[in-house]
């Protein structure tokens, strides 16, 4: 019996180091949300927030039309082509991250400029640095766990995560701090996981032909994942700018505290994120599209049941929860919690529909599925938030993650009945 179990871990060590990983970046940062929240207070915390969601903005970016090609693309691999694919990767990232910069630093001065009332030009440096390091820092996190490197994944996110906890609560009692003063404190712990990182790489090869090359094969697999995140971060983050624009900063503060709430769930999200879609292409490869439909259904009911039993405890007390961790000026709106609760479990579902046609390389229906999600958040994102207040934001989130998944369910299902199974 115990024979069997040491080698179940074993078997599966690759993914338990990935939700060992997840687990830390999650909890650590819940708590350095909360500390950012209660240091900053509640309209302050939502002036960072709607400037994190450009962050958050280019690294989906990041995500769709750099690292998901390479965690379903790099696997597949012959040892001895890996050097020059893993070096076109990091020269498409290191364009990526110039890009990045400039068109946050021209972005916020060019918003400066018409809007001078909502004083950007502060935030605008900090926000274009923070977001290139940021992505960096993800993108190596992403290239050890796909490399099957998941120890210097971990060592990455310690030092980038946890030592941004710690600075924090080391300088917040005794300094006071601003939204531009958060994102340099993120980009210097960012920066000092990615020279920590940086010798351990591995080999690298520079081939203009394999750069060429690997970018076609990529902008095959990333033309729909990128129009698909471009129209992702607009359907979910819509609500929050417009609950901005209509309620002011502190609903949106309250609506990212609630969501932190119950966002402890990443655990299982990114986590999985880091390992499903590489065991899916392993499934298919290895052992056919059976073998990839059990899988999914697997990770489907496992992590469903995970998600669904931290809504739960987060649900029974929201105000509580919400007083608890972020302060008395949050505790009123723990009404949002019971929305998040049910978000996060239909989010949930996405992910494994996901991977598996990122496994069969069709990717077309994940941007057809978040077309018609932010079809619905560009109607009804207004009338719903200046009828309904905060509620309306988060009840057009839930029925837009519900049509997403809707739409992915009927596609993927027809997709595998093609391969027969």
């Amino acid at each position: 019996m115990l024979d069997r179990i040491v080698g179940t871990v074993r078997r599966h060590r690759h993914m338990n180091w990935a939700l060992m990983d997840q687990g830390m970046v999650s909890g650590v940062n819940f708590l350095t949300t909360i500390l950012i929240a209660r240091h900053l207070g509640i309209e302050e915390f939502g002036r960072f927030t709607l400037a994190w969601l450009v962050v958050l903005f280019v690294t989906s970016l990041q995500m769709a039309v750099i690292v998901s090609p390479m965690m379903s693309v790099g696997p597949k691999q012959e040892p001895a082509e890996a050097p020059a694919y893993y070096g076109a990767l990091f020269l498409q990232q290191l364009i990526f991250a110039g890009l990045t910069f400039l068109l946050i630093l021209l972005g916020a001065y060019g918003v400066a400029a018409l809007r001078p009332e909502w004083d950007l030009r502060a935030l605008a440096v900090p926000l274009a640095a923070t977001a290139v390091l940021f992505q960096l820092r993800d993108f190596l996190r992403r290239y050890f766990f796909t490399r099957e490197r998941p120890v210097m994944a971990f060592i990455s996110d310690v030092i980038g995560y946890l030592g941004l906890l710690v600075a924090l609560a080391l300088l917040l009692p005794f300094f006071t701090f601003d939204s531009a003063t958060v994102l340099w404190l993120i980009g210097a712990a960012s920066a000092t996981a990615i020279l920590i990182s940086a010798p351990f790489l591995g080999r690298l090869a520079w081939q203009l032909r394999a750069f060429l090359t690997i970018s076609v094969r990529h902008w095959q697999f990333a033309k729909w994942m990128g129009a698909s995140a471009l129209l992702q971060w607009a359907s979910t983050n819509l609500f929050l700018i417009v609950s901005g624009g209509l309620l002011g900063p502190a609903a949106v503060g309250a609506l990212r505290a609630a969501e932190t709430l119950i966002g402890i769930n990443r655990i299982f999200f990114q986590g999985l994120e880091n390992v499903v879609p590489l065991h899916a292409v392993r499934r298919l490869t290895e052992e056919g599209p059976p073998a990839l439909g059990g899988y999914l259904r697997r990770i489907g009911v496992a992590g469903g049941l995970a998600t669904a039993g931290v809504g739960a405890i987060a649900a029974l007390a929201p105000g509580f929860w919400l007083e608890l961790f972020f302060g008395e000026t949050y505790a009123e709106h723990g009404a949002l919690v019971y929305w998040y609760a049910v978000i996060y479990l239909v989010m949930f579902i996405g992910l494994p529909l996901r991977a598996g046609l990122r496994a069969l390389e069709n990717t077309k229906p994940i941007f057809q599925a978040t077309a018609v999600s932010a079809v619905f958040s560009l109607a009804a994102a207004m009338p719903l938030i200046d009828a309904l207040g905060a509620t309306g934001a988060v009840a057009g989130l839930l029925v837009t993650n519900l049509l997403l998944i809707g739409v992915l369910a009927v596609h993927l299902r027809r997709e595998m009945g093609r391969h027969d199974v």
